[in-house]
């Protein structure tokens, strides 16, 4: 096997790539369930709330391909601090400046930012894990988007319930 220092980064690389993805990862399904306050507070239609899960799918699918091969010359721990930042960065501008252009536009950066940080994850995951066990770290690093889905929409149901939203973006941040 590795020897105990290369081992000891992996499972550290593991523990904080899973969790952060877990973060992420939620923090593109909250919004679902807090569909129905987010329009109340913010006095926006079913469609434009729609729009606001619509942007992030899109422009995870449109921009984060380019901004993904970008990243790849860059350092992968910039990259992935950097990422984590941005998002959290987000989160708290949405609570700060509770408008739907805001929200509209946090949404697109972190739809954009989301495909950087999981493929920068998991091209890092593959570098530091020995070949024959790189399937296992993959699916280990990976237990944070289960985590992810799992968790975010019954918490932003919870959180709507409650009759807000802010409190979830700044638990995320």
């Amino acid at each position: 096997g590795p020897p105990p220092s290369k081992a000891r980064d992996l499972t550290l690389a593991l523990l904080v790539l899973a969790a952060a993805t877990t973060v992420v990862v939620a923090t593109e399904f909250i919004v679902v369930g807090l569909l129905p306050v987010l329009m109340r507070d913010l006095a926006i239609s079913a469609t434009e709330g729609g729009y606001l899960v619509a942007a992030f799918a899109l422009s995870a699918s449109l921009l984060g391909p380019p901004l993904t091969l970008a990243a790849s010359w860059m350092s992968s721990r910039r990259v992935l601090i950097g990422t984590l930042l941005l998002f959290a960065a987000a989160d708290l501008a949405a609570v700060l400046w509770p408008t739907f252009p805001m929200l509209l536009a946090v949404r697109i950066v972190q739809g954009a930012a989301l495909p950087v940080f999981v493929g920068v994850g998991a091209a890092t995951i593959s570098r530091l894990s020995p070949p024959e066990n790189r399937g296992r770290s993959l699916a280990l690093a990976n237990t944070g988007f289960v985590l992810g889905v799992v968790f975010a929409l019954p918490a932003g149901v919870a959180l709507a319930e409650g009759g807000q939203w802010a409190p979830s973006f700044v638990a995320l941040a």
